[in-house]
Protein backbone atom coordinates (compact mmCIF):
# COMPACT_ATOMS: atom_id res chain seq x y z
CA UNK A 1 0.00 0.00 0.00
CA UNK A 2 1.46 3.67 -1.16
CA UNK A 3 1.02 7.00 0.19
CA UNK A 4 2.43 9.64 -1.26
CA UNK A 5 3.57 13.41 0.52
CA UNK A 6 2.84 16.73 -1.26
CA UNK A 7 -0.01 14.54 -3.74
CA UNK A 8 1.76 12.92 -6.19
CA UNK A 9 0.59 12.13 -9.21
CA UNK A 10 -1.63 8.85 -9.84
CA UNK A 11 -1.96 7.65 -6.67
CA UNK A 12 -4.14 4.63 -5.49
CA UNK A 13 -5.11 2.14 -3.43
CA UNK A 14 -4.25 -1.36 -4.11
CA UNK A 15 -6.84 -3.73 -2.38
CA UNK A 16 -6.24 -7.56 -2.61
CA UNK A 17 -8.61 -9.80 -4.76
CA UNK A 18 -8.47 -12.86 -4.77
CA UNK A 19 -5.95 -15.15 -6.82
CA UNK A 20 -7.30 -16.33 -10.42
CA UNK A 21 -6.04 -17.24 -13.96
CA UNK A 22 -5.17 -15.63 -17.33
CA UNK A 23 -4.29 -16.26 -20.25
CA UNK A 24 -2.71 -20.07 -19.30
CA UNK A 25 -0.27 -17.91 -15.98
CA UNK A 26 -1.47 -18.38 -13.14
CA UNK A 27 -1.09 -14.94 -11.31
CA UNK A 28 0.36 -15.64 -7.59
CA UNK A 29 0.39 -11.73 -6.81
CA UNK A 30 -2.88 -10.70 -5.60
CA UNK A 31 -4.48 -8.32 -8.50
CA UNK A 32 -5.75 -4.55 -7.44
CA UNK A 33 -8.82 -3.67 -7.44
CA UNK A 34 -8.46 -0.27 -10.10
CA UNK A 35 -10.57 2.42 -11.28
CA UNK A 36 -11.29 1.74 -14.78
CA UNK A 37 -10.83 4.47 -17.94
CA UNK A 38 -13.64 4.23 -20.36
CA UNK A 39 -13.32 5.58 -23.94
CA UNK A 40 -14.79 8.78 -23.05
CA UNK A 41 -12.07 9.86 -20.54
CA UNK A 42 -8.88 7.95 -21.95
CA UNK A 43 -7.78 11.32 -23.51
CA UNK A 44 -7.84 13.13 -20.06
CA UNK A 45 -5.65 10.55 -19.00
CA UNK A 46 -3.18 10.61 -21.10
CA UNK A 47 -3.32 14.52 -20.78
CA UNK A 48 -2.82 14.13 -17.12
CA UNK A 49 -0.10 11.71 -17.96
CA UNK A 50 1.74 13.97 -19.91
CA UNK A 51 1.37 16.80 -17.34
CA UNK A 52 3.13 14.19 -14.99
CA UNK A 53 5.98 14.14 -17.27
CA UNK A 54 6.82 17.37 -17.45
CA UNK A 55 5.87 18.60 -14.31
CA UNK A 56 6.44 15.78 -11.50
CA UNK A 57 9.37 16.27 -9.83
CA UNK A 58 12.46 13.65 -9.59
CA UNK A 59 15.50 12.64 -7.76
CA UNK A 60 17.91 14.19 -9.25
CA UNK A 61 16.42 17.30 -9.85
CA UNK A 62 17.45 20.31 -8.93
CA UNK A 63 15.85 22.88 -6.74
CA UNK A 64 17.14 26.71 -5.97
CA UNK A 65 15.81 28.34 -2.91
CA UNK A 66 16.29 31.79 -2.47
CA UNK A 67 15.63 33.68 1.14
CA UNK A 68 14.33 37.80 1.42
CA UNK A 69 12.94 39.70 4.63
CA UNK A 70 9.60 40.06 3.51
CA UNK A 71 9.42 43.57 4.80
CA UNK A 72 10.62 45.83 7.18
CA UNK A 73 8.81 44.69 10.54
CA UNK A 74 6.93 47.08 12.73
CA UNK A 75 7.69 45.67 16.30
CA UNK A 76 4.61 46.81 17.34
CA UNK A 77 2.92 44.18 14.66
CA UNK A 78 5.64 41.00 15.74
CA UNK A 79 4.24 38.01 17.39
CA UNK A 80 6.05 36.10 19.74
CA UNK A 81 7.58 32.72 18.49
CA UNK A 82 8.94 29.71 20.51
CA UNK A 83 12.58 30.61 21.76
CA UNK A 84 12.06 33.87 22.03
CA UNK A 85 13.58 36.11 24.84
CA UNK A 86 11.70 38.57 26.92
CA UNK A 87 12.05 41.12 28.92
CA UNK A 88 9.10 41.51 31.96
CA UNK A 89 9.00 44.74 34.02
CA UNK A 90 6.18 44.31 36.78
CA UNK A 91 6.06 48.02 38.31
CA UNK A 92 6.75 47.85 42.00
CA UNK A 93 7.41 44.23 41.83
CA UNK A 94 11.20 43.58 41.38
CA UNK A 95 10.50 39.77 42.24
CA UNK A 96 7.97 39.71 39.71
CA UNK A 97 9.84 41.08 36.74
CA UNK A 98 11.96 38.89 34.43
CA UNK A 99 14.58 39.94 32.78
CA UNK A 100 15.46 37.45 30.05
CA UNK A 101 12.17 34.64 29.74
CA UNK A 102 12.37 32.45 27.23
CA UNK A 103 9.47 31.37 25.38
CA UNK A 104 9.36 27.35 25.60
CA UNK A 105 9.13 25.87 22.63
CA UNK A 106 5.31 24.55 23.17
CA UNK A 107 4.99 28.58 23.34
CA UNK A 108 3.99 28.82 27.09
CA UNK A 109 6.35 31.12 29.56
CA UNK A 110 6.44 30.73 33.20
CA UNK A 111 5.83 33.29 35.75
CA UNK A 112 5.97 34.02 39.58
CA UNK A 113 3.07 33.28 40.87
CA UNK A 114 1.20 32.29 38.25
CA UNK A 115 2.86 29.46 36.49
CA UNK A 116 2.59 28.84 32.78
CA UNK A 117 0.82 30.85 30.49
CA UNK A 118 0.61 31.37 26.52
CA UNK A 119 2.86 33.77 25.08
CA UNK A 120 3.43 32.13 21.38
CA UNK A 121 0.84 34.45 18.96
CA UNK A 122 0.78 37.46 21.16
CA UNK A 123 2.34 40.62 20.36
CA UNK A 124 4.23 42.48 23.24
CA UNK A 125 1.46 44.68 23.89
CA UNK A 126 -1.28 41.76 24.10
CA UNK A 127 0.74 39.82 26.08
CA UNK A 128 1.47 42.57 28.78
CA UNK A 129 -2.17 43.27 29.11
CA UNK A 130 -2.59 39.48 29.62
CA UNK A 131 -0.20 39.45 31.87
CA UNK A 132 -1.88 42.50 33.79
CA UNK A 133 -5.01 40.93 34.27
CA UNK A 134 -3.56 37.48 35.82
CA UNK A 135 -1.68 38.94 38.14
CA UNK A 136 -4.98 41.50 39.28
CA UNK A 137 -6.69 37.98 40.01
CA UNK A 138 -3.51 37.36 42.46
CA UNK A 139 -4.41 40.37 44.27
CA UNK A 140 -1.81 43.00 42.75
CA UNK A 141 -3.59 46.21 42.74
CA UNK A 142 -3.96 48.06 39.30
CA UNK A 143 -0.30 46.06 37.95
CA UNK A 144 1.44 47.92 35.40
CA UNK A 145 3.40 45.24 33.14
CA UNK A 146 5.90 46.00 30.41
CA UNK A 147 6.95 43.57 27.58
CA UNK A 148 9.39 43.55 25.21
CA UNK A 149 11.28 41.23 23.10
CA UNK A 150 15.12 40.98 24.04
CA UNK A 151 15.92 38.75 21.41
CA UNK A 152 14.21 36.44 18.37
CA UNK A 153 14.55 32.95 18.46
CA UNK A 154 13.55 32.81 14.95
CA UNK A 155 15.17 36.10 13.66
CA UNK A 156 14.83 36.09 9.88
CA UNK A 157 17.58 38.71 9.30
CA UNK A 158 19.66 36.87 11.66
CA UNK A 159 19.44 34.09 9.45
CA UNK A 160 19.50 35.51 6.42
CA UNK A 161 23.32 37.62 7.57
CA UNK A 162 24.41 33.72 8.76
CA UNK A 163 23.59 32.89 5.25
CA UNK A 164 25.20 35.62 3.62
CA UNK A 165 28.19 34.96 6.24
CA UNK A 166 28.44 31.25 5.18
CA UNK A 167 28.46 31.00 1.86
CA UNK A 168 28.18 34.63 0.26
CA UNK A 169 24.61 34.79 -0.95
CA UNK A 170 21.40 34.37 -0.10
CA UNK A 171 20.55 31.45 -2.31
CA UNK A 172 21.18 27.72 -2.51
CA UNK A 173 20.90 24.83 -4.38
CA UNK A 174 20.04 21.35 -3.92
CA UNK A 175 19.27 18.16 -5.31
CA UNK A 176 16.28 15.71 -4.71
CA UNK A 177 17.70 12.39 -3.16
CA UNK A 178 16.73 8.94 -3.96
CA UNK A 179 14.22 8.72 -0.83
CA UNK A 180 12.46 12.30 -2.21
CA UNK A 181 13.91 14.50 0.36
CA UNK A 182 16.18 17.62 0.45
CA UNK A 183 18.50 18.99 3.13
CA UNK A 184 17.29 22.54 4.09
CA UNK A 185 18.70 25.00 6.70
CA UNK A 186 17.01 25.04 9.89
CA UNK A 187 14.43 22.88 9.19
CA UNK A 188 16.48 19.84 8.09
CA UNK A 189 14.98 17.28 5.87
CA UNK A 190 11.69 17.84 3.59
CA UNK A 191 10.05 15.03 1.83
CA UNK A 192 8.77 16.60 -1.54
CA UNK A 193 6.68 14.58 -4.10
CA UNK A 194 4.48 15.90 -6.16
CA UNK A 195 4.92 18.98 -8.46
CA UNK A 196 7.31 22.43 -7.97
CA UNK A 197 4.15 24.26 -7.10
CA UNK A 198 3.74 21.53 -4.66
CA UNK A 199 7.31 21.50 -3.41
CA UNK A 200 6.64 25.54 -2.77
CA UNK A 201 4.11 24.99 -0.89
CA UNK A 202 5.05 22.66 1.49
CA UNK A 203 9.14 24.61 1.90
CA UNK A 204 7.39 28.06 2.52
CA UNK A 205 4.98 26.40 5.10
CA UNK A 206 7.62 24.73 6.59
CA UNK A 207 10.19 27.82 7.21
CA UNK A 208 6.42 29.86 8.17
CA UNK A 209 6.01 27.94 11.04
CA UNK A 210 9.28 29.26 12.51
CA UNK A 211 9.00 33.06 10.99
CA UNK A 212 5.67 33.52 10.38
CA UNK A 213 5.44 36.27 7.63
CA UNK A 214 9.16 37.99 8.33
CA UNK A 215 10.80 35.67 5.82
CA UNK A 216 9.79 35.34 1.96
CA UNK A 217 11.16 32.05 0.31
CA UNK A 218 11.46 31.70 -3.71
CA UNK A 219 11.94 28.02 -4.76
CA UNK A 220 12.42 27.46 -8.54
CA UNK A 221 13.51 24.43 -10.67
CA UNK A 222 17.02 24.90 -11.76
CA UNK A 223 17.42 22.00 -13.71
CA UNK A 224 15.96 18.43 -14.45
CA UNK A 225 17.03 14.76 -14.17
CA UNK A 226 17.18 12.89 -17.23
CA UNK A 227 13.51 11.52 -18.20
CA UNK A 228 14.49 8.16 -19.26
CA UNK A 229 12.49 4.93 -20.28
CA UNK A 230 14.36 1.76 -20.51
CA UNK A 231 13.28 -1.03 -23.47
CA UNK A 232 15.17 -4.10 -22.83
CA UNK A 233 14.88 -8.17 -24.03
CA UNK A 234 13.88 -9.39 -27.50
CA UNK A 235 14.06 -6.06 -29.46
CA UNK A 236 16.00 -4.86 -32.46
CA UNK A 237 18.08 -2.27 -29.81
CA UNK A 238 17.77 -2.36 -26.35
CA UNK A 239 18.35 1.04 -24.95
CA UNK A 240 17.10 3.94 -22.98
CA UNK A 241 15.48 6.27 -24.66
CA UNK A 242 14.15 10.08 -23.50
CA UNK A 243 10.99 9.64 -22.49
CA UNK A 244 8.15 12.30 -24.63
CA UNK A 245 4.90 13.00 -23.32
CA UNK A 246 2.45 10.71 -24.73
CA UNK A 247 4.70 8.26 -24.84
CA UNK A 248 3.22 4.54 -24.44
CA UNK A 249 4.66 0.94 -24.40
CA UNK A 250 4.58 -0.07 -27.97
CA UNK A 251 5.57 3.47 -29.20
CA UNK A 252 8.72 2.65 -26.98
CA UNK A 253 9.03 -0.73 -29.08
CA UNK A 254 8.52 1.12 -32.00
CA UNK A 255 11.49 3.41 -31.47
CA UNK A 256 13.93 0.94 -30.62
CA UNK A 257 13.13 -0.85 -33.94
CA UNK A 258 10.64 -3.24 -32.84
CA UNK A 259 10.54 -7.02 -31.95
CA UNK A 260 12.75 -9.50 -32.17
CA UNK A 261 12.04 -12.69 -34.29
CA UNK A 262 11.44 -14.86 -30.64
CA UNK A 263 9.96 -12.05 -28.95
CA UNK A 264 6.94 -12.73 -27.20
CA UNK A 265 4.43 -9.73 -27.12
CA UNK A 266 1.97 -11.11 -25.72
CA UNK A 267 3.18 -11.03 -21.75
CA UNK A 268 5.87 -7.51 -22.00
CA UNK A 269 6.03 -6.49 -18.61
CA UNK A 270 6.07 -2.58 -17.89
CA UNK A 271 8.52 -2.28 -14.43
CA UNK A 272 7.68 0.78 -12.68
CA UNK A 273 10.70 1.12 -9.49
CA UNK A 274 9.43 3.27 -7.18
CA UNK A 275 10.96 6.30 -5.55
CA UNK A 276 9.71 5.50 -2.49
CA UNK A 277 10.83 1.85 -2.34
CA UNK A 278 9.46 -0.85 -4.23
CA UNK A 279 8.36 -1.96 -7.64
CA UNK A 280 5.00 -2.57 -9.28
CA UNK A 281 4.52 -4.01 -12.86
CA UNK A 282 1.72 -4.41 -15.33
CA UNK A 283 1.79 -7.28 -18.41
CA UNK A 284 1.02 -5.87 -21.67
CA UNK A 285 -0.47 -7.94 -24.80
CA UNK A 286 0.89 -6.07 -27.75
CA UNK A 287 -1.22 -8.37 -30.10
CA UNK A 288 -5.15 -8.84 -29.08
CA UNK A 289 -7.48 -6.27 -29.70
CA UNK A 290 -8.09 -3.29 -26.77
CA UNK A 291 -9.57 -4.74 -24.30
CA UNK A 292 -12.72 -2.62 -22.99
CA UNK A 293 -10.99 -0.79 -21.67
CA UNK A 294 -7.20 -1.08 -22.01
CA UNK A 295 -6.19 1.03 -19.16
CA UNK A 296 -7.22 1.77 -15.41
CA UNK A 297 -5.50 4.69 -13.38
CA UNK A 298 -3.09 2.54 -11.67
CA UNK A 299 -1.48 2.72 -15.18
CA UNK A 300 -1.42 6.36 -16.72
CA UNK A 301 1.22 5.35 -19.46
CA UNK A 302 5.00 5.13 -19.17
CA UNK A 303 6.37 7.69 -16.40
CA UNK A 304 10.30 8.34 -16.10
CA UNK A 305 12.47 5.41 -15.72
CA UNK A 306 9.87 2.64 -16.16
CA UNK A 307 11.08 -0.40 -17.81
CA UNK A 308 9.46 -2.09 -20.91
CA UNK A 309 10.49 -5.57 -20.96
CA UNK A 310 9.83 -7.83 -23.68
CA UNK A 311 10.75 -11.63 -22.91
CA UNK A 312 11.72 -14.55 -25.53
CA UNK A 313 9.01 -16.99 -26.22
CA UNK A 314 11.21 -19.40 -24.52
CA UNK A 315 11.46 -17.16 -21.34
CA UNK A 316 9.25 -18.67 -18.15
CA UNK A 317 6.27 -17.23 -16.64
CA UNK A 318 5.92 -13.91 -15.40
CA UNK A 319 6.38 -13.93 -12.00
CA UNK A 320 9.96 -15.66 -13.03
CA UNK A 321 10.71 -12.93 -15.43
CA UNK A 322 9.82 -10.05 -13.02
CA UNK A 323 11.75 -11.65 -10.03
CA UNK A 324 14.68 -11.59 -12.64
CA UNK A 325 14.46 -8.51 -13.45
CA UNK A 326 14.67 -7.09 -10.41
CA UNK A 327 17.51 -8.95 -8.71
CA UNK A 328 20.03 -8.75 -11.54
CA UNK A 329 18.53 -6.96 -14.68
CA UNK A 330 17.94 -3.82 -13.33
CA UNK A 331 19.60 -0.86 -15.36
CA UNK A 332 22.53 0.80 -13.41
CA UNK A 333 20.74 4.08 -12.44
CA UNK A 334 17.95 2.02 -10.64
CA UNK A 335 19.92 -0.27 -8.98
CA UNK A 336 20.34 1.53 -6.04
CA UNK A 337 16.64 1.60 -5.20
CA UNK A 338 15.13 -0.57 -2.21
CA UNK A 339 13.81 -3.85 -3.83
CA UNK A 340 10.45 -5.41 -3.96
CA UNK A 341 8.34 -7.15 -1.50
CA UNK A 342 5.36 -9.43 -1.52
CA UNK A 343 3.08 -6.48 -0.67
CA UNK A 344 4.57 -3.89 -2.43
CA UNK A 345 4.66 -5.80 -6.09
CA UNK A 346 1.23 -5.70 -7.90
CA UNK A 347 0.26 -7.01 -11.08
CA UNK A 348 -2.30 -5.70 -13.64
CA UNK A 349 -2.68 -7.66 -17.10
CA UNK A 350 -4.02 -5.16 -19.80
CA UNK A 351 -3.72 -4.98 -23.89
CA UNK A 352 -2.67 -2.29 -25.17
CA UNK A 353 -3.36 -2.13 -29.33
CA UNK A 354 -3.43 -4.31 -31.87
CA UNK A 355 0.59 -4.32 -33.19
CA UNK A 356 0.59 -4.06 -36.87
Amino acid sequence: MLGLILGASGCVTIVPAPVRSTQGLDVKTPEPAIARTTGLNRESQAARNADAVRGRLLPGDVLQISYFLNRAENEADYRIAPGDALSIEVEGYADLSLSNARVAPDGQLLLGRIGRTRAAGDTAERLASRIAFLYSLQRLENPRVTVAVAERGADPKRFIDQMIAGSGENTLTVALLADMTIQMPLIGAVRIEGSLAEARAGIRDAYAALFDDGLEVIVNLQGRSPRTVYVLGAVDRAQALPLTPLMTPLMAVETVGGLARDADPRKVVLLRVLPQGGHRYWVLNLVEGPSDPPFGVDYAGLLPNDIVFVPRESEGDIEGIVEKLVTTGLPRPLRSQPGPSAQDVTVRRVTVRTLR
